[in-house]
């Protein structure tokens, strides 16, 4: 079967994590979303998937090629120009009109069982069917109302808390017949959400809601994508690690070197050539990434780091997020909801407070103490062919 992949957005609210990589390629668990992606949809039998580019697609070209490594037939639809969700997926009509298709956002994270979303779609004998997963707030999404038989009879494109008309929210997940593309139109962008979905309702057209099971997560903010990064080293989505059980909740992903004076609480994910030194002391949930260093003495606690991270002696990050290459020399300080971007270098002592972002490539001087954002990089060249 064929799948579809939305892969061209640039991932505004991740920003500055997303300043130098497209949102499908931030880590979870050392490893893209977009590929934990790839590789759930090809366990259910939708080997040729097909993902639309427009920023920073080279990132996900080059990690991909032609999808053989991860079990798939993978090819591409660059687009010039945003063409809006259902704009995208027109544009790949030649690859999927051959039968029942598949489209998933690039940037969920889910263990949905998609044999069971196939059979209620094919139950229903539906147009459409979406994905739905009750939310708490369902105001960041769109939200569907369904009747007895769970067809869609009303959707909402991000509404306010109280005006939703139930917490049942878009997972960016469907399945469609090829009879979608005679509703949209032959030209220009246009949106799922905003314009198809609400066609859809006023047809009266057999378009239906899937209440899953299981776990899905957008990661897009950073408070989200921190989140599910905890959420995957805890276990609480079944989510392969390729990882082995070093001792009770310490999973490795490759050979590491973990000095006997070290403390390690977990849960805790070390890839592949990490390095911990005496008196570091690590506290879970935590994940760290390849080739990444933690000197002595070294506090850190509910952190997501990235690959080749170097924390120094003494120093101490908690609940922050830190991009691959950033530094964080001796007895310098990382506090909650910090973000240090691609390449950051944190000086000797230096402290960047409470939620501050430190853009890709910013040096801090020994002793500086950060209390607001650090220039963020400006959109990098966005077309296919930039």
């Amino acid at each position: 079967m064929r799948a579809m992949i939305m892969a061209a957005g640039v991932g505004t609210r991740l920003k500055p994590l997303t300043d130098r990589i497209p949102k499908p390629m931030v880590p979870i668990g050392n490893r893209p979303v977009l590929e934990h992606l790839v590789r759930h949809l090809a366990c259910y039998g939708f080997g040729e998937q097909i993902a639309n580019l427009w920023y920073l697609p080279r990132s996900i070209t080059d990690y991909f090629n032609s999808g053989e490594a991860f079990g798939v037939r993978m090819e591409y639809s660059p687009e010039r120009k945003l063409q809006g969700t259902a704009g995208g997926v027109r544009q790949a009509r030649a690859f999927l009109q051959g039968g029942t298709f598949l489209v998933a956002s690039g940037d969920g994270l889910t263990d949905l069982d998609l044999e069971a979303f196939l059979r209620f779609h094919q139950r229903k004998r539906a147009l459409a069917s979406i994905a739905l997963f009750p939310a708490a707030d369902p105001s960041p999404f769109g939200v569907a109302l369904l009747n007895r038989q769970e067809r869609i009879v009303g959707f909402q494109e991000k509404p306010s808390a109280e005006e939703a008309k139930s917490n049942l929210v878009n997972t960016g997940i469907y399945l469609f017949e090829p009879e979608i593309f005679d509703l949209i139109p032959q030209e220009g962008p246009y949106d799922f959400g905003r314009e198809l979905f609400p066609k859809l309702v006023q047809l009266e057209a057999p378009f239906y809601g899937y209440q899953m099971q299981g776990y899905w997560s957008d990661i897009g903010s950073i408070a989200a994508y921190q989140e599910s990064c905890q959420d995957v080293v805890a276990g609480r989505i079944a989510l392969p690690l390729h990882a082995t059980k070093l001792r009770e909740e310490i999973m490795i992903q490759g050979k590491v070197e973990i000095h006997p004076r070290s403390e390690i609480r977990g849960p805790v994910l070390l890839g592949p050539g990490v390095r911990i030194e005496a008196g570091a002391k690590l506290t879970g949930p935590l994940s760290i990434g390849a080739g990444s260093v933690i000197k002595a003495g070294a506090q850190l606690a509910g952190c997501v780091l990235w690959e080749n991270v170097k924390i120094g002696e003494d120093a101490q990050c908690q609940g922050a997020i830190l991009a691959s290459n950033a530094e964080v020399q001796k007895r310098a300080k990382v506090k909650p909801g910090a973000v240090l971007a691609h390449d950051v270098q944190l000086g000797v002592g230096a402290c960047v407070q409470r939620n501050v972002k430190c853009g890709p490539g910013q040096i801090l001087q020994p002793g500086q103490d950060v209390c607001s954002d650090l220039s963020v990089e400006e959109d990098a060249a966005c077309g296919f062919y930039g």
